[in-house]
């Protein structure tokens, strides 16, 4: 589905702008503002089949980025997923608040590093923002820790993050973090805790 609005600028300062009808693109003449309380929503099915809101002006950033996954079983850690928004003028500033789980600690990370265009990237994240509010200080430092090693993750400690991530309740993935102690500025893990040990 495309669709197209030829406002300009666009500012979307409270409400959500969906493009498409399921997976579609939104196409806007001009120039795309989305202030401290405006949402993008974005569906996602596949690499290939994700929602575009394409901006022929410059798009300026802060708000809600929300996503939806529509495809079947949940996307590999590290899979690219097509762009999301493209600005031929570019893109300033970052949203300010992301809503993108896709389990409680696997996430859509968005990436800015192309010109002219966002994207995803599927990532372990265990302070990310959905998640957050259930951790504690300590849960916190647990988190911290393990995204410094997250994605490269090898062996033993990735099969305890594996299984971590496995878990479907964002207060199940906060209270496996009780089962890491910081010490200093790495995290001690207790491999003899099997996998078993984190399901529900």
């Amino acid at each position: 589905t495309a669709l197209e609005l030829t406002r300009t600028p666009s500012c979307n300062t409270g409400g959500t702008v969906s493009p498409g009808n399921s997976i579609g693109t939104l196409s806007i003449t001009g120039n795309y503002i989305q202030g401290p309380q405006g949402k993008l929503s974005i569906e996602l099915a596949s690499p290939a089949s994700v929602d575009v809101l394409a901006v022929t002006g410059g798009a300026a950033l802060d708000g809600i980025l929300q996503t939806s996954w529509q495809g079947g079983p949940n996307p590999a850690l590290g899979t690219v997923f097509g762009a999301f928004l493209t600005a031929t003028n570019g893109i300033s500033g970052r949203f300010s608040r992301l809503l993108v789980n896709i389990s409680p600690t696997i996430v859509f990370q968005p990436k800015y590093d192309i010109p002219n265009q966002a994207y995803f990237i599927v990532e372990r994240d265990y302070v990310n923002q959905g998640l957050l509010p259930y951790l504690s200080a300590n849960q916190r430092a647990v988190g911290a820790m393990l995204n410094s090693v997250g994605m490269s993750a090898t062996g033993d400690l990735n099969s305890v993050l594996t299984a971590i991530d496995s878990l479907p309740t964002y207060g199940q993935a906060a209270s496996s973090f009780d089962q890491i102690a910081p010490r200093g500025t790495e995290a001690a893990f207790n491999m003899n805790i099997s996998a078993a040990m984190f399901q529900a």
